[in-house]
């Protein structure tokens, strides 16, 4: 399996049967998905400088004290915990810890995909994937050692975005065969 060149664009040689790069790809598509979920629910809970500025650690640990997954209620009223209380700070420390903590399991997934991209010749796709993966993780502790200014949170959002378009983009060839590549 290898890419071919094309006008600003590469072309993967399909092969029968899911390749290790669409393996790849489909476990960075879903990581990239749930991390994105959380940074929802981190922002729809107002949970961002919930672990406060202390990076890598929330509220002074590794772990946040009194961890609890209870502020993962997607059905419960905005604000109110799923037995109806306003969601305490452990809770929303939680949902932040979360998102913190999945970026890591997002961004080895983008990396091993990256890496596989790179190996089989589309050096240009899995370079500015890592460029925005390391613009992300900038951004991202960013916002939290420096209490979340407006700028940083919505150039993580942002970023974010262009994450899921260059992944779409780079996906795009393991699943289309194109006319080129024959």
């Amino acid at each position: 399996m290898g890419f071919v060149s094309g006008p600003g664009v590469f072309h993967i040689r399909q092969a029968s049967g899911l390749s290790g790069l669409k393996k790849a790809g489909i476990i960075a598509v879903l990581a990239l998905a749930v991390q994105i979920a959380l940074g929802g629910w981190v922002s729809a809970n107002y949970a961002g400088i919930a672990c406060g500025p202390q990076f890598p650690k929330c509220q002074n640990q590794f772990v946040p004290p009194d961890f609890t997954l209870s502020g993962f209620a997607p059905a419960r009223q905005l604000g109110l915990d799923s037995d109806g209380r306003p969601v305490g700070q452990n809770q929303l420390a939680a949902i932040h810890f979360v998102h913190r903590t999945f970026a890591w399991a997002a961004a080895l997934a983008l990396f091993v995909f990256a890496w596989k991209i790179g190996r089989a010749g589309g050096l240009r796709a899995a370079g500015i994937l890592l460029g925005l993966l390391a613009l992300q993780f900038f951004l991202g502790i960013f916002i939290a050692v420096f209490n979340l200014p407006f700028w940083a949170a919505l150039g993580h959002n942002a970023v974010a975005a262009l994450l899921a378009t260059q992944l779409a983009f780079a996906l795009r060839p393991c699943f289309f065969e194109s006319s080129a590549s024959s």
